[in-house]
């Protein structure tokens, strides 16, 4: 007899033709067995004897969860073979119910508990962590098969994904812009170390942005930094970072003063 909703029924109701005293058991072993910890490799072998008495169609259980444990009555998930998930609650009292394997029971979920499972060959391979790997597998398993998923889980994919595409982006960008940097003084054969006088000068031919952060007229960027010393970036945002952060990240040359390239010209 099947059962298509989470109605439970007792043993000797859900299966007239066995022995109710070999049913409990069945379920008392069962739930021993979880409690204790056995290998899952016999629970899993329990759980298909379970299914079998029950006279639904189970050739062997491939994958099953454990989805509540308490001290009288846990509640598993089992996937068999080319059928949709199963669920069975055991007691502690004998009590036994098996339900499902009509697609009623949601999809298999992670953070619901470890999901055991078992190759071609027999061996398990369980798995109690979440990966992007393991995201991206769920995730195209059940688009395929039609289960159910959470938006959450989704969006948990689409989180961690973004922030790796950003990090990768701005530490492109970052040695793309050191390595401009460096190839652009050794070019113009600027020193860092310029005087004070200089530096003054560079201040007044800029535009202050906000406080003790100038724009050049050659797009370099002026900071004094929390040390009241003055450096040069090309770029805000290492500009912001060394005025804030005293980080002098991607450091620029100091461009050539105005009446000083006016004089080249």
């Amino acid at each position: 007899m099947l059962f298509s909703g989470y109605s439970y029924a007792s043993a000797q109701d859900t299966v007239p033709n066995q022995a109710a005293g070999d049913v409990r058991t069945l379920a008392v072993d069962i739930h021993l067995s979880l409690n204790r910890d056995n290998t899952p490799d016999a629970i899993a072998f329990k759980l298909t004897q379970a299914i079998q008495l029950f006279r639904s169609p189970c050739e062997e259980v491939t994958d099953f969860q454990i989805y509540s444990r308490s001290q009288n009555l846990t509640v598993l998930k089992a996937k068999c073979k080319a059928t949709p998930l199963y669920g069975i609650s055991v007691g502690s009292n004998g009590y036994i119910s098996v339900y499902g394997g009509d697609g009623i029971i949601a999809g298999f979920d992670r953070r619901d508990g470890v999901i055991y499972s078992f190759g071609l060959d027999g061996n398990l391979e369980a798995s109690d962590g979440i990966t992007i790997d393991n995201i991206l597998d769920e995730t195209a398993a059940r688009l395929q098969s039609g289960d159910d998923f959470s938006p959450v889980y989704i969006l948990l994919f689409v989180v961690i994904v973004l922030i790796i595409i950003a990090i990768s982006i701005v530490m492109s960008l970052g040695l793309l812009r050191r390595r401009s940097s460096r190839r652009e003084a050794d070019t113009q054969l600027f020193s860092r170390r310029v005087s004070k006088e200089t530096k003054d000068q560079l201040t007044q031919e800029s535009k202050k942005l906000i406080a003790n952060i100038f724009k050049h007229p050659s797009g370099i960027y002026i900071v004094r930094g929390k040390s009241g010393h003055r450096r040069f970036f090309a770029s805000l945002i290492w500009a912001l970072s060394y005025r804030y952060f005293s980080t002098r990240l991607f450091e620029s040359s100091p461009p050539t003063p105005i009446d000083e390239k006016a004089d080249q010209d």
